[in-house]
This record gives structure tokens, C-alpha cells and sequence, in this order.
């Protein structure tokens, strides 16, 4: 008996003997093969199918049947009795084999046969042992020679080309196998379905902040965390730059405040559908951590969340004015759960204090004001007309608006403080004929306001007095007061600022000498520590070249000399001496037909066009039959490469006026000089220049059909001289002495469109995906991409610190970012 006999009688004599256990009337044998004298149908196999008609030797296959006919029914397998209501039979399949199903009654028999082919298990997949995220794609190759077909146990194989397979993971964890079925066997390998650890925790801003102003406050720590644009910000002084928590993206902060104990509170919601809200708490010495946030009931409530103010009390609790829809509440924590103290007040609130005894006031939208007292609610005075915010300063209540007005507990009235405040006309118009204040706050005793987008100050018993301008802001809007230090802090479009009291010079901490809010689209860095960055501007129809030096609290612009218009940068590169060359693209609708090559020299703080003599022209990637500049380079000697394109590579030695092309045609998506090496990344692989002056391959590759039909997007090269790729079928590196291999589990092996070396770290880029190569899986940085559920953000380059420099683009103005660990 064969061995796969031999395995399957053993099976099928413990069902048939089973099916006897529940079925004392069951012979167990075969068929009486007469009519028994009745009438009725002889047995009738309406189908008999395996789940395979092919198998990798070993596997099992699941073989079904239905059988129609008058009961009872006796059913054998290749001559063993099967259980009378069986409707199918798994089986390991060792070697080919064809499976005979009988069915019999008193009336009858049928039979029907099944063949499965059993394969030996050869080699012929590469990687094994992928792992990859959760839903996340994984590029397969066939290593050996012969069509076969591909397919996987769980995941699907969502498009197969040419040598290669891409298979893309089911949502949930677990393992998979991917097969690919040739002639004379079937190659196999294991990947498993795990999420990864993220490499990168948080991103850290050199070009301003993430946001317009908004709520901020200080931690015990000195940082003082702001609201950014779906991320929380933290401006640490010592660094002199922002960081933001990437595991907290996608929180938009409505209040950022601190209590007694510097614990930082943030209330706001996550950017979902529909959105959650959430409290985020920073304890002294301590990570963030999200606690649950206020909920509101009720039928038919309304998707739209806001926190209209929060504050702390003395003794630590956090309360809130939540609007949500037309419903209105104040909700209070206590052991970190909320409680409703006030629902649907007429009016709404606007605005929440405590006093020194601990007792809780509010304002409401009609300048009204209420405490909380022993249990009941009690008005405050008479309504303030134009009342906006409430704040317990200098001893005692204070109501900000149009005006500001101190409550007199023992006359019970609210006096007004306003004179010396600025009056009509003002920004914004008025209901009184006084201007707004924005922020109101105590400093040593003296009461300091914004109204009217400057500073005034009031000591006591004097009138508010004009102190003097507040510092450059880009949109006018300038956010709250803080006070910190003994100083008055205030959060712009620029930075973050300070002042002392009654002084109108305002300190910038942080990088400055940048147009607030670019989109970096080029960055070159210096060996001696020298970063430069181009960015797009608001101000001119020209893109701005920035230089940070080492050392340097600001970033410095270089100026430019004549341009033309409506040019971006697409290309920076430093020579070693310092010396700056600045290719560009011409935008639509811009002066001429082409782009241009600029040039700043050694110490200079301009930069001057070169000669375009011997350049074809160039314009905007993505034009019609257009043609784009895509990289500068420095050879040893001083020379100066530019690619373009479909155009190939062109070369100006130093002190000539005309540029050449260098070796024959060729399209140049990339360029890398290499010590005395001159690479380019072109369709279907990577040359080199050769001593005659001709492009040639820089090396075959381990599956040379998927390398030759991909299309090179970038070249990078590492501290030990290893070459990276980013191709159409995903990343491939090139030690000395060997071929181009595929690298890396995850997205960045299916397709990338750049590479980025530096500090020992390699990034790739998809297009939608951001990851980091480590412990051979491409691991995404979270929250960053272009893709569902990320912010726009842009790889532009790896530094030599190991971090990967962004555009991170979460309005339509940008930041120049690096992550961190």
C-alpha cells in the first residue's frame, strides 16, 4: 500500500468509525447492490472536486462532494467507508494521485474520480522569511528559470510582473506562505504579518513652527508645548527648535494649559471619522499620555466637538466648557473621569476661572458671569457687554473684551479698567467703541493686554499706557500671553517670543531668517557642518536660498543677483571649498523658455548666474514633451555636472564659459560623482562613465528581468561605498564585488520613488510612505506620507546626522523637519 494510501485509510477508518458511534444501524461496509424490494433513486455525485488540482508534496487539499439519492447512502474513499452525512475530507498529498469516490444504496451506485497532482518542494522564491506590517505589500522574485503561478494562503497577490510578484498582507497579524507553481515543482516561503516598532518617534522643526499661534503653555521642564496643526508642539529652549510626538498626530488641540504642579493638559480631539475627543496630560518628568475624553448624551447629537476654554483648579482638577452641536455642559475630572457639573445653559460659555478659594466661575456668550457656590449657581454683577474671556488675576476676577473690568467684592460691582486701552476705529469692529483684548495676564503685580495687535501695560491704580509693538507677525494674529520666567511670552507665526515687562524689544527663540512657512525643496550640506535650503516663497516669484553655519542662531539668506522670474530650485550642491551651484526649473508663465544654473562663491552671500552656453533648455517636470533639470554635482577636480533629463549629462570645467555633454545619450534621472567615479541612474539600471568616455553598466543584477524593466529613480552611496537604488521595483543595493540585489521587507520593496543615505541610516520614499531601513524591514514613520490618515510630508534628503530631512506640508505653508529617535 502507498504511503498515501496508507495515511488516508487510517483517516478514513477513524470517520467511518465515528459515523458507526453516532449510527448504530450503519454497516460500515459496502453497498447491498439490489432494490431491497422498495422503490427509490439510486445515488447520484452531482460534483466530487479537490481545493487543488496541484500541490506542493505533503500539503493537504480538502476534497468535496455532494451526493444526491435515496438515503441511506454508503460512501467510500478509494475503498474506505466515510461517515454517511459527510460532505468533505481533508488529506496530506504525498505524491500524485487519483481519488475514487463510490456511492451506494439499495438502488444503485455511482462513483467519480478526482486527480492531484503532488509536486517535490524546490527551490525558487526569494526573500523567505518576510515580515512586513499589517496590509502592507511585499515584492516576491522567481530565482529560477520558467513561468509558474503564483499564490498565497492568506493576503492576496494583487499583480504579477515580469519575474516578480507583488503580495499584499491580510489586515491582521498571523503567518502566510507564497507559492509559485513551475513545471516540475513548487517553490515555497513563510512571511509573517507583524506590526513594527517605529525607529522614529518624533520630528523636530528648523524652519518655524508647525501652526499659526494658538493656546500654549510651559511645563516644569522649561518646554513650553503649543498647538500645531494636528500635532502638539514643544519649543525647547536649550535646543532653540520645536519637536512634535508623532504617536499624538492627528490631535488638534483646542486648549493647551498647565496646573499648579506644571502637569500640561491639552484638550482637543482626534482627526477621525467621526472625531474623538481626548485629553492628553504630560505629568513632570513623564511621557504623554491620552486619557478618556468628556462624552455628551443624547439623541441626535451632533458630530461637530469643541472645547470652548478650559482651566485648572488650584488643587488640580481640570474643567471644561464642551459645545457640541446646540448642546452646552461644563464637565470637571475627578481620579481622572469626568463629571457633569452644568448641562445646556442657555447661551453657551465661553470662558472658565477659578478663584483663590477654589470656587469655579464662567462666562457666557452674553457677557454674563456665574460661580459656582456651595452647590448652587449665583450671577456676578450686572452682564459685561462685549465680554469675551474671564481670568483671575491680581487677587480677583477679571472679565476681557471690549475693555477690561475687576470685580469689587465688598461694593459688588465690576469696575472699569479700560481707560488707556485703544478705541474705535479698531481691527475687527466693535460693539462698544472700544477695541477687543486678546489676552489679558498679571506680571509683578501690573496688568499687561494685547488690543488692537499691540502691547499695553497697567500698574496700579494708573491707567493702561501703550507699550509698543508687538514682534512681526505674518498673518497679524498673534495668540495669548503667557507669563513665564518673569517674563511675557508670546507665541507668532515666526517662533516663540519673549519680553520683559514693560519692554518692547521681543527676543526670537528659536531659528529665524526665514520667510515663515516654507516648502523646502532642495538641501545640500556642507562637510564642515554648513546646511543651505531652498524653499518656496510668498514674497517673490523666486524661491529663497537659506544658510545655516555651525554655531549659528539663524538661519542667513543668500541674496540673490539678477534672476529671472517664476524660477523654484530643484537642485542645491556644494563643492568642498564652499562653493554653492543652484540649478533651477522654469515655472509655467515665467520669463524665457528655460530653467537656470546660479553659482555663489566661497564666503559670498549672493549668488550670480552662470553661462547656459552649450545647455539645452530645460522647463517644469510634468509638461508636455517637457524636459526637467534633476541633479547638480562636483567632481575632484572642480567641475560642474548638471543631468537633465532625457537631454543626459553636460560638464563646465572651471573658468570656461561653455558647457559640454559628457559620454553619449543617455536619460539621466540621477547623478552621483563617487571619487573619481561619474554614475547615472537611467532606465533599466545604473552606468557608469568609461575611460572611453561611454556609459556602461555598473554591474548586473541577481534577477536581471525586473531590474532591466524598471525605471531608476535615485542613486545614494553609503559610509562603506555600498550603492542604493530606488527603482519602480522597490530599493537595490550594490556592495563592491557583488550584483544588485532587492533589500528590505515592506512597502519600499515594491516601489520607491528615492533613497537617502546618511549617518549609517538608509530612508526610502514610495511616494505615499516614508520608512527606515532596520533590522531588513522598511519600517514607516508614523503619521508622515502622503497617503489616508498621514500628514503631506516630503523626503528631500538624509543628513550626515542619520536623520532624514521633510517638507512637512500640513497646510498650504510647510516646515523644513528632521526626525529624531
Amino acid at each position: 500500500m502507498s504511503r498515501l494510501l496508507a495515511v488516508a485509510v487510517v483517516v478514513l477508518s477513524l470517520l467511518a468509525a465515528c459515523a458507526a458511534e453516532k449510527k448504530p444501524g450503519s454497516t460500515g461496509g459496502g453497498g447491498t447492490g439490489g432494490s431491497g424490494g422498495g422503490t427509490g433513486e439510486a445515488p447520484r455525485i452531482e460534483s466530487f472536486a479537490s481545493s487543488a488540482d496541484r500541490v506542493r508534496a505533503g500539503r493537504p487539499v480538502t476534497l468535496s462532494w455532494i451526493v444526491e439519492g435515496t438515503a441511506p447512502i454508503h460512501l467510500t474513499l478509494d475503498g474506505v467507508a466515510l461517515a454517511a452525512d459527510a460532505s468533505s475530507i481533508e488529506l496530506a498529498v504525498h505524491e500524485t494521485h487519483t481519488f475514487r469516490l463510490v456511492a451506494e444504496n439499495d438502488f444503485g451506485s455511482d462513483s467519480a474520480e478526482v486527480e492531484v497532482v503532488a509536486k517535490p518542494e524546490v527551490e525558487g522564491i526569494f526573500p523567505a522569511g518576510a515580515v512586513v506590517d499589517p496590509g502592507e505589500a511585499q515584492r516576491f522574485y522567481a530565482t529560477r528559470a520558467g513561468a509558474g503561478t503564483w499564490s498565497a494562503s492568506c493576503g492576496a497577490i494583487e499583480r504579477v510582473e515580469l519575474g516578480s510578484a507583488v503580495w499584499r498582507a491580510p489586515a491582521e497579524e498571523g503567518s502566510c506562505e507564497i507559492e509559485l507553481d513551475y513545471e516540475d515543482g513548487v517553490a515555497a516561503v513563510g512571511a509573517t504579518v507583524q506590526t513594527a516598532t517605529p525607529t522614529v518617534t518624533r520630528i523636530e522643526g528648523l524652519s518655524g513652527p508647525s501652526d499659526t499661534p494658538g493656546a500654549f503653555a510651559q511645563a516644569a521642564d522649561g518646554t513650553f508645548v503649543a498647538r500645531g496643526w494636528n500635532l502638539l508642539t514643544e519649543h525647547d529652549l536649550n535646543v532653540g527648535t520645536w519637536t512634535s510626538p508623532l504617536d499624538l498626530a492627528g490631535f488638534l488641540a483646542q486648549w493647551v494649559l498647565s496646573g499648579p504642579d506644571k502637569t500640561i493638559h491639552a484638550l482637543g480631539i482626534f482627526v477621525e471619522t467621526p472625531p474623538r475627543a481626548a485629553w492628553l496630560r504630560k505629568r513632570p518628568g513623564a511621557r504623554w499620555e491620552e486619557l478618556p475624553g468628556p462624552t455628551l448624551s443624547g439623541e441626535g447629537t451632533p458630530t461637530s466637538w469643541m472645547f470652548t476654554h478650559a482651566t485648572v483648579a488650584p488643587d488640580g482638577r481640570l474643567c471644561a466648557s464642551v459645545h457640541m452641536g446646540d448642546r452646552h455642559q461644563i464637565q470637571c475630572t475627578e481620579d481622572d473621569a469626568w463629571s457633569v457639573l452644568l448641562d445646556e445653559r442657555p447661551g453657551g460659555v465661553t470662558s472658565l476661572a477659578f478663584d483663590g478659594a477654589e470656587d469655579l466661575h464662567f462666562l457666557s456668550y452674553a457677557g454674563a458671569v456665574f460661580s459656582f457656590i456651595d452647590g448652587g449657581i449665583a450671577g456676578v454683577g450686572e452682564p459685561i457687554e462685549g465680554g469675551l474671556s474671564l481670568a483671575f488675576v491680581d487677587g480677583a476676577l477679571h472679565v476681557a473684551g471690549e475693555g477690561v473690568f475687576r470685580w469689587d467684592a465688598e461694593e459688588e460691582e465690576w469696575v472699569d479698567l479700560s481707560e488707556g486701552l485703544p478705541e474705535s476705529p479698531c481691527p475687527g469692529g466693535t460693539l462698544t467703541g472700544r477695541c477687543k483684548v486678546a489676552s489679558l495676564v498679571e506680571l509683578d503685580g501690573d496688568l499687561f493686554a494685547i488690543s488692537a495687535g499691540e502691547l499695553y501695560g497697567k500698574a496700579p491704580g494708573e491707567p493702561f499706557e501703550r507699550v509698543g509693538d508687538l514682534p512681526p507677525t505674518w498673518n497679524d494674529s498673534h495668540g495669548i500671553l503667557l507669563v513665564a520666567g518673569s517674563r511675557l511670552w508670546l507665541q507668532t507665526t515666526e517662533g516663540l517670543t519673549s519680553a520683559a515687562p514693560w519692554s518692547d524689544e521681543w527676543a526670537l527663540h528659536g531659528l529665524s531668517g526665514t520667510e515663515f512657512g516654507r516648502h523646502p525643496s532642495a538641501i545640500a550640506f556642507r562637510p564642515d557642518g554648513t546646511i543651505a535650503f531652498a524653499a518656496s516663497s510668498f514674497e517673490s516669484d523666486n524661491d529663497p536660498v537659506y544658510v545655516l553655519e555651525p554655531g549659528a542662531e539663524t538661519w542667513k539668506e543668500l541674496a540673490p543677483g539678477p534672476l529671472l522670474t517664476y524660477h523654484h530650485v530643484r537642485s542645491l550642491a556644494y563643492r568642498p571649498d564652499g562653493a554653492l551651484a543652484i540649478g533651477t526649473i522654469r515655472v509655467r508663465g515665467g520669463e524665457e523658455a528655460s530653467g537656470r544654473i546660479y553659482f555663489s562663491a566661497p564666503g559670498n552671500t549672493s549668488y550670480e548666474p552662470l553661462s547656459q552656453d552649450g545647455l539645452p533648455p530645460w522647463t517644469t517636470p510634468g509638461d508636455e514633451d517637457g524636459t526637467a533639470l534633476t541633479a547638480l554635482a562636483w567632481t575632484e577636480d572642480g567641475t560642474l555636472l548638471a543631468a537633465i533629463d532625457d537631454e543626459g549629462v553636460f560638464y563646465l570645467q572651471p573658468g570656461e564659459e561653455t558647457w559640454e555633454p559628457l559620454g553619449n545619450d543617455v536619460r539621466a534621472r540621477d547623478l552621483l560623482v563617487l571619487g573619481e567615479r561619474i554614475l547615472v541612474a537611467t532606465d533599466g539600471g545604473v552606468v557608469e562613465l568609461s575611460v572611453e568616455g561611454t556609459w556602461e553598466p555598473v554591474a548586473q543584477a541577481r534577477f536581471p528581468f525586473p531590474w532591466q524593466a524598471a525605471t531608476q529613480h535615485g542613486l545614494a552611496v553609503d559610509e562603506e561605498g555600498v550603492l542604493w537604488s530606488a527603482t519602480s521595483h522597490g530599493v537595490f543595493r550594490l556592495a563592491p564585488g557583488e550584483t544588485w540585489s532587492p533589500v528590505g521587507h515592506g512597502e519600499c520593496s515594491v516601489l520607491a520613488s528615492g533613497v537617502f543615505v546618511g549617518g549609517g541610516r538608509v530612508w526610502c520614499s514610495t511616494g505615499e510612505r516614508i520608512a527606515e531601513l532596520s533590522g531588513g524591514r522598511w519600517i514607516g514613520v508614523p503619521a508622515l506620507g502622503t497617503g489616508e490618515g498621514r500628514f503631506p510630508a516630503k523626503a528631500v534628503e538624509a543628513g550626515p546626522d542619520g536623520a532624514l530631512y521633510l517638507d512637512l506640508n500640513v497646510t498650504l505653508r510647510g516646515s523644513l523637519v528632521r526626525t529624531l529617535p
